[in-house]
């Protein structure tokens, strides 16, 4: 097969199920007549695909993979991004309670608040239950991501619950949106096992980077939790 029908063929296995055949013919007669059109068989190809990546993911988010990959990796990004926020400022919070009340809003908001926020979108639009499950879950994770990433104010540095709750409860939200009993909730025990470990070997790791250890158990909860809600089984949605 040539570059050009490999595309296609993508294209064609990205559509939705019951319009595959309509659509690889009607594509495979554009290939056949492209150098009439004035155009290459590669530029119909690659605009099958684009057609097919623009309508599964812009007028029906929830339905194809790549929607839902793109929203979690925008809240590793985040996380990521509140790892570098404390590996920069530290202990440095600026000038008197203000200083310390803002670091904590700023840290909450990029490690907990958004990424929670942003497991709560895919499992709207991707979670195989009823909404009368789907929507406590996702309210009580937001609430949980509020009260952990602000936990400091109101107990101290050194009692802030361990970095494993949160990313647990994101994974617990994961499960209960999209799976039935089964062994897949045995991942819940994964940020667990891997704050333990990573606690284990605090103690060699330098102080600079013990906040990417801290969030390494959520971005493992991301990850894991983008793969359940992937290989949960979805009725396909038509899609013109």
């Amino acid at each position: 097969m040539s570059l050009h029908e490999h595309v296609l063929a993508l294209a064609v296995a990205w559509s939705p199920a019951d319009q595959r055949t309509t659509r690889r013919e009607q594509w495979a007669a554009d290939v056949r007549d492209a150098h009439e059109l004035g155009l290459r068989p590669g530029q119909v190809a690659r605009g099958a695909l684009l057609t097919t990546i623009v309508r599964r993911t812009a007028r029906l988010p929830g339905d194809g993979p790549v929607a839902p990959v793109i929203v979690v990796a925008a809240a590793v990004v985040s996380v990521l991004v509140a790892v570098a926020f404390e590996m920069r400022l530290g202990g440095h919070f600026g000038s008197g309670q203000w200083g310390w009340y803002g670091f904590i809003a700023v840290d909450a908001l990029l490690g907990s608040v958004l990424p929670a926020l942003a497991v709560a979108a895919v499992l709207v639009v991707r979670g195989t239950r009823r909404a009368a499950v789907t929507a406590p879950v996702t309210a009580l994770l937001v609430l949980a991501a509020v009260v952990v990433g602000t936990a400091p104010v109101w107990l101290g540095p050194t009692l802030v619950p361990g970095d494993w709750i949160l990313p647990t409860a994101g994974l617990a939200a994961f499960l209960l949106c999209t799976a039935g009993p089964g062994a897949r909730w045995a991942a819940l025990v994964l940020p667990t096992l891997l704050s333990v470990v990573t606690h284990q070997f605090a103690g060699r790791i330098t102080v600079t980077w013990l906040p990417f250890a801290d969030h390494l158990p959520a971005l493992l909860a991301l990850v894991v939790g983008t793969l359940l809600v992937l290989s949960s089984p979805r009725q396909e949605a038509s899609v013109a």
